[in-house]
């Protein structure tokens, strides 16, 4: 019995509200996870955080993560029922997919069809073509049959030809025997022509070689006259160039010659002044050396004066000298009478002080 399509999804959908509603009235004790890849596990929570559930079924203990989960049945029981109606969209989308996947199958199995069907009237056409073929193969079968009947005969008509051939070659051998000979022959000539070509090719390549340096050495001839001869334009360029500055030089010579005769005659004539300046300057230098020897007359005159009276002031001083330290003496001896006195009188004030000291302290221990 077969069902459309959408009453196919009613029907699933239905079955799963069932199963969410009814299950979880059954076996209060378990819990009841859907997970996205469309599986439903059922068993008791052994250990729950917010990254792993442990769960414990028949099958035994399983791992499973928050992440994987869309509904589960102990959370419809404390009045979450959300979860319900994410199963029915999953369940939906599920039919869905698998709807067009059906669908999909189908124009899939009519396309696999239509190329099956091409494929079959392809392979009666390849049958009659081949049938043809086997007709015209049979006819051809035949008329190769009756050449195969004409090559036979020409096959008797031949070994009359090979036996009369036999005989020819007895004749042709020897005249290839004879050939060899002649062949051992021209080898030995084309050997000696071969090395005469050795010798040849080798003269030959010396030859290119002389003439390849001898284009070389006439290149190198022809660029070095090329660069003298470019050489040679520039110096005719230099000449031309110092030709025109000795001409230049030639005029600053009779500038200069003149500028020379002209500094000549103001050399002489400054000549001449400085000789007379000179005559000035002796006769002034003779003037103050007479000065001069006067005023030292003079200085040592006074030089001797000084140092006279020097001599007496010094002996006036070491006389004065010499007084002052016997004053200082007869002071300083003075002096130290009066302290030796004083340390007398210093002693004997301090014996009478102690011996008062001491009757004080008599009087006062009687």
């Amino acid at each position: 019995m077969t069902y459309p399509l959408d009453e196919m999804k009613h029907r699933i959908i239905q079955s799963a509200i069932f199963f969410l509603t009814v299950v979880p009235m059954v076996a209060q004790n378990i819990t009841i996870f859907f997970l996205e890849d469309g599986s439903i596990v059922q068993g008791q929570v052994v250990n729950e955080n917010h990254r792993r559930i442990f769960l414990k079924t028949e099958q035994g203990t399983i791992k499973i993560f928050p992440k994987d989960i869309i509904g589960r049945e102990d959370l419809a029981r404390n009045g979450d029922l959300s979860y319900i109606s994410e199963r029915v969209d999953h369940l939906q989308n599920h039919v869905d997919h698998l709807t067009g996947q059906v669908q999909h199958d189908n124009d899939s199995l009519g396309l696999v069809l239509e190329n099956l069907y091409e494929l079959l009237k392809n392979l009666e056409a390849l049958q009659n073509e081949l049938e043809i073929d086997l007709l015209r193969l049979h006819s051809h079968e035949k008329g190769q049959k009756k050449q195969i009947n004409n090559i036979l005969n020409t096959i008797d008509d031949h070994r009359v030809d090979i036996a009369y051939n036999r005989r020819n070659v007895d004749g042709v051998k020897d005249t290839v025997a004879t050939l060899n000979k002649t062949l051992v022959k021209a080898g030995d000539k084309i050997e000696t022509l071969e090395n005469q070509s050795y010798l040849l090719t080798g003269t030959v390549s010396n030859i290119r070689s002389e003439l390849q340096d001898a284009k070389t050495h006439q290149e190198n001839q022809q660029n070095q006259i090329d660069i003298m001869a470019g050489s040679l334009a520039n110096l005719i360029q230099e000449v031309q160039k110092v030709q025109k500055k000795f001409f230049k030089i030639d005029l600053d010579i009779k500038h200069n010659r003149n500028a020379i005769s002209e500094l000549s005659s103001e050399m002489e004539t400054m000549e001449k002044s400085f000789n007379n300046r000179v005559d000035e300057l002796s006769a002034t230098m003779e003037t103050m050396e007479k000065s001069f020897n006067d005023r030292v007359d003079e200085l040592s005159a006074t030089m001797e004066t000084m140092e006279k009276n020097l001599n007496n002031r010094t002996a006036e001083l070491s006389t004065e000298m010499g007084k002052i330290e016997n004053k200082l003496i007869e002071k300083i001896e003075s002096n130290q009478k009066a302290i030796q006195n004083v340390d007398k009188t210093s002693i004997k004030a301090r014996k009478k002080l102690s011996g008062d000291i001491n009757n004080l302290r008599d009087a006062m221990d009687e």
